[in-house]
């Protein structure tokens, strides 16, 4: 594992991968996947992925064997790095059926923060799932209370990025969201703004203690996080506090 870190490129990690493939086993696969959406990052490595998508089948390939004996944790790690990556074509393709088979087998083992990041995945990457979000959708919403600001902000807005509908999830989304907004950072708040707005499900007790907290914060935000807010008070037709 310490050897793909120091990868310097998608095409030495590959190299890597099919030179030591015997030895990597699934403790090492999300590590891999992690390196190689940071590796991602960088304008010219994005475009050396997108011209070479087959070269990565036989990683892709070997991540689907390795995906049952993963664990719960490193489901939602790989699953985020294949979203953060954009890799598409047939070996993405099959890689996201097998993560949404996994997943869905495994819900009930999965802590809150998995629970929000396989959902965020899913809808990061455009990947219609809806079998999988209506039972995530169920098992977040009776464990909302495990959840921290950013899971609840993060699963508010994949539902609404996926455009899955989920009325019962909104709402004790919004009534656990209303008493914790304290504990939200700028991000959170724009984000779970922005969810609801898209969503489009009534919240307005939410939306006023949102407005409320964003106010008193308002240095907290970036721009981007600004217009995402005020662009969701717009769709909600909730006037912002003074």
């Amino acid at each position: 594992a310490k050897e793909l870190t120091k990868a310097r490129s998608i095409s030495e990690l590959v190299t890597m991968h099919r030179d030591y493939r015997a030895g990597i086993g699934h403790v090492h696969m999300p590590t891999l996947w992690h390196k190689l959406s940071v590796l991602s990052r960088r304008s010219e490595q994005r475009r050396w992925l997108q011209e070479h998508t087959p070269q990565l089948a036989s990683l892709c390939d070997h991540t689907v064997e390795l995906l049952p004996e993963i664990g719960t944790g490193g489901l939602a790690s790989t699953a985020s790095s294949l979203a953060r990556t954009g890799l598409s074509g047939p070996p993405a393709t099959a890689m996201w059926a097998a993560l949404d088979a996994e997943a869905q087998a495994a819900l009930g083992e999965c802590g809150a923060k998995e629970l929000s990041s396989v959902a965020w995945a899913f809808a990061m990457a455009r990947r219609r799932a809806p079998d999988l979000l209506e039972a995530l959708g169920a098992e977040a919403q009776l464990r909302l209370e495990e959840f921290n600001a950013q899971n609840l902000s993060d699963t508010a807005w994949a539902f609404a990025k996926a455009r899955h509908s989920a009325p019962a999830l909104f709402k004790a989304l919004s009534t656990e969201a209303e008493g914790r907004l304290t504990e939200f950072g700028a991000r959170e708040l724009s984000s779970t703004a922005w969810a609801f707005a898209t969503a489009r499900h009534p919240a307005p007790t939410l939306f006023e203690a949102l407005g409320t907290q964003a106010q008193g914060r308002l240095v907290e935000f970036n721009a981007q996080e600004l217009a995402n807010t005020a662009w969701a008070f717009a769709r909600a037709k909730h006037d912002a506090p003074a």
